[in-house]
């Protein structure tokens, strides 16, 4: 994988280069956006499907953390820090690899398998990936 950074706050994210599928190269960006105590960032994909660049997956959560915010000092209960790790599966046999992401946070850790859907040229995300404050 090739790591470019690029940027923060307004600028555009961190570009990685990866491998997507066994003979399919995509990027994705990474992109941070803070307020008030709230952190968040994002990755989007982006692939080659037919003769186009699809985002083949929007905005899918990398870190949410309200930790700083009047509510969660307010409210312990409410406080939040969530970090997910999201992998193409290179085990799989497909042409283009389903996505593994790992959940790990203050209130749960968790699992997730992202499919492409082949007719649309997108992974099928779950809204749970795609929180946002």
């Amino acid at each position: 994988m090739t790591w470019t950074t690029s940027g923060r706050n307004g600028e555009p994210g961190e570009v990685h280069i990866q491998k997507y599928g066994p003979h399919l190269f995509g990027f994705s960006i990474d992109d941070y956006s803070g307020s008030e105590g709230y952190n968040q960032t994002v990755r989007s994909i982006y692939l080659p499907y037919g003769d186009n660049l699809v985002e083949a997956a929007s905005r899918i959560n990398l870190e949410l953390d309200n930790t700083g915010s009047i509510r969660c000092s307010e409210t312990k209960k409410l406080c939040e820090q969530r970090e997910f790790s999201i992998t193409p599966d290179v085990r799989s046999d497909g042409e283009v690899y389903p996505l593994k992401v790992a959940e790990t946070g203050t209130k749960w850790n968790r699992s997730y398998i992202v499919t492409f859907d082949q007719v649309d040229g997108r992974y099928r995300v779950p809204a749970s990936l795609g929180k946002e404050y």
